[in-house]
């Protein structure tokens, strides 16, 4: 337990590399050097980022006709910066539970070492796409369309070489906060929930598949484990319920844009289309990757319970003399089944993304009226 708190965890500097301290040790070494590299200068400079992306858009705004769009993306940079900070407060927390579930990974079922947040981890944690899209919307403006000024607090530059310059390290900044940060930010809390819901299923595997005697010789050991658990999502929950709401106050907002767009008939150039795509990409992945990884918790837990239920029914009528047993196993599926939370507001299930999408279009029918 020292070894794990010494080497895996407390040598780390930021949460995602402390979430990555749960992924197995069969990556290569030179991507684990890279993204603990990566992940500490995004983590680093994010807030630098934040502030001039805040300051840039208080500048232009007032000049933008579209007063509305520009409060739109300062409040999203805004939450970014307060999600970079809820993130960093729970740092010491994210360790413990780190930790937690480290040193009690010991039930014997295959961990996967490849699945769909490490790829796209991978995909995210490069620093490539930014770039992409920064030179993507650098070499598709014209030069009459050149923004350079917004992204220079005003100041007009002559040379077209220096232009496109102070384009594409404007334009890289932002999409680095936006899209960057908010993807890595969600793959790293779903890497974190998929461990958790792995946890609690082996739990719930290998009750299922005890015999009595076993459960009779193991029954406090058996019950400890489950408050471990609990405890640990209990953890979780608290852990990530002020991220989780940022996160989703980003998507919703990440989608209003694409609406304003959309719905307005401003998809009338390249970068305001690349900037349609990427917003609802970024809102749609994000809510939906939240809402299935989080709901994964729960379920878990009910099959916990189901368990719990089927050995009741199995030996209740044969071999249930002593109490010892049926109250431990009455006790389990007795349990409350924890949810995940955006702060108390709203509880993850998957019927929360026909709510949410429903919601969205309704609101976008208004102002498609209102218009």
């Amino acid at each position: 337990m020292n070894r794990i708190f010494s080497k895996k965890i407390y040598d780390v500097h930021n949460p995602f590399s402390i979430i990555n301290s749960l992924n197995p040790d069969g990556q290569f070494r030179i991507f684990r050097i890279y993204y603990k590299f990566y992940s500490n200068y995004l983590f680093a400079a994010l807030p630098l980022y934040a502030v001039y992306l805040i300051i840039t858009g208080l500048i232009s705004g007032y000049d933008d006709e579209d007063t509305k769009l520009s409060i739109s993306y300062i409040f999203v940079n805004l939450c970014l910066l307060s999600l970079w900070y809820s993130t960093l407060y729970q740092k010491k927390n994210l360790q413990f539970l780190t930790s937690s579930l480290l040193s009690h990974w010991k039930l014997p079922i295959h961990r996967p070492k490849k699945t769909f947040t490490g790829f796209a981890n991978v995909f995210c944690i490069n620093g490539t796409i930014p770039a992409l899209l920064a030179a993507s919307i650098v070499w598709l403006k014209t030069e009459e369309a050149n923004q350079h000024p917004y992204w220079t607090f005003g100041q007009n530059i002559d040379n077209p070489v220096y232009q496109k310059a102070a384009s594409f390290v404007g334009t890289y900044v932002y999409y680095t906060v936006s899209i960057e940060f908010l993807c890595v930010t969600i793959l790293s809390l779903c890497d974190l929930i998929k461990h958790c819901g792995q946890y609690i299923l082996r739990f719930s595997n290998n009750l299922k598949c005890m015999d009595f005697n076993i459960i009779s010789d193991n029954h406090a050991d058996i019950l400890n484990d489950y408050n471990i658990i609990e405890k640990n999502i209990r953890h979780l929950r608290e852990i990530l319920s002020v991220p989780m709401f940022l996160i989703l106050l980003c998507c919703f907002f990440n989608l209003y844009v694409a609406l304003t767009y959309g719905i307005g008939n401003k998809l009338t150039s390249n970068d305001i289309i690349i900037e349609f795509v990427t917003s609802v990409f970024v809102g749609i992945a994000g809510i939906t990757l939240l809402v299935i990884y989080s709901s994964q918790i729960p379920e878990n837990m009910l099959k916990i319970k189901a368990s719990a239920g089927y050995l009741i029914e199995k030996y209740q009528l044969s071999v249930f003399n002593s109490g010892k047993v049926y109250c431990t196993l009455d006790r389990i599926e007795k349990k409350e089944v924890i949810y995940l939370s955006a702060w108390g507001v709203v509880d993850f299930k998957k019927s929360f993304l026909l709510t949410a999408f429903g919601a969205l279009l309704t609101y976008g029918l208004l102002i498609l009226q209102l218009k």
